[in-house]
């Protein structure tokens, strides 16, 4: 395995990065052409930096399943009608889960773990851990307190806590 990533060379539009989950889906809108990625480049990067950081954790090939990237602003009102920033539908957000392969059966990786390891790269500038029915992580690249500074939330069967913490 190879854990150096070449930007120049990395090809978004190839596998997990070009899924129909990256898009929209909502029933009502169809606004954008496939082919054309409906999230920031540079945040589907982080993504893939931090799947190669697992899988030096894991020592194990780790495949990532985007559960949701771009939404409309109605259908992320729908989704999470208290939101405020809607960094889903600035294309600034993704909600995936990490996975290695036993056989042919899926082991997820645990969001915790995933969050702990991203907090720790500092790449990112929101992070949820969602640990109850949803078991994914959100990710996003919106500077909602500045360049230096990340929000992390944490869901637990209903419960959320909130801690802001300096990038450095």
């Amino acid at each position: 395995m190879s854990y150096l990533l070449d930007i120049e060379s990395f090809d978004l539009n190839n596998g997990i990065y070009n899924s129909d989950k990256l898009y929209c889906q909502c029933k009502k809108c169809k606004p954008l052409i496939y082919g054309y990625i409906p999230v920031e480049q540079s945040l589907l990067v982080k993504v893939e930096c931090l799947r190669i950081k697992l899988e030096m954790y894991e020592g194990k090939q780790v495949y990532v399943e985007i559960h949701s990237g771009y939404r409309c602003i109605e259908h992320d009102k729908e989704i999470n009608p208290k939101g405020k920033n809607r960094t889903h539908a600035k294309r600034k957000a993704v909600d995936v889960k990490f996975f290695i392969l036993e056989g042919k059966n899926k082991k997820y990786i645990s969001p915790v773990i995933i969050g702990e390891i991203a907090i720790k790269m500092g790449i990112f500038c929101g992070i949820g851990i969602y640990q109850s029915t949803e078991r994914h992580n959100h990710f996003d690249i919106f500077p909602r307190y500045g360049k230096n500074k990340m929000l992390i939330w944490k869901k637990y069967n209903g419960d959320i806590q909130y801690d802001i913490k300096e990038i450095s």
